[in-house]
């Protein structure tokens, strides 16, 4: 079987806590005569983080259909022996 709903929970909270980590990033870091410049990089981290949790999100939408056309098909044969 595959991964469970509490797992993709886990998995999109995960990538939430990244985003928001990203978010409070400074758009500077001096470390000695070295001057970081992290907006691009905390950009392309959010934007990294948003298709993963679009990508999970799909997933678990394809998981929840198919569980949901079991029941139904379930419910029919059911009601067809009554």
């Amino acid at each position: 079987t595959g991964p469970g709903l509490d797992d993709f929970e886990t998995k999109l909270k995960y990538f939430v806590n990244i985003e928001k980590e990203v978010g409070t990033w400074d758009p500077q870091h001096q470390i000695s005569a070295l001057m970081l410049q992290t907006t691009s990089l905390g950009q392309s981290l959010k934007e990294l983080t948003k298709t993963w949790k679009e990508a999970y999100a799909k997933e678990l939408h394809k998981d929840a259909y198919a569980k949901l056309e079991q029941c139904a098909e379930m419910v029919q044969r059911t009601t067809k022996k009554l």
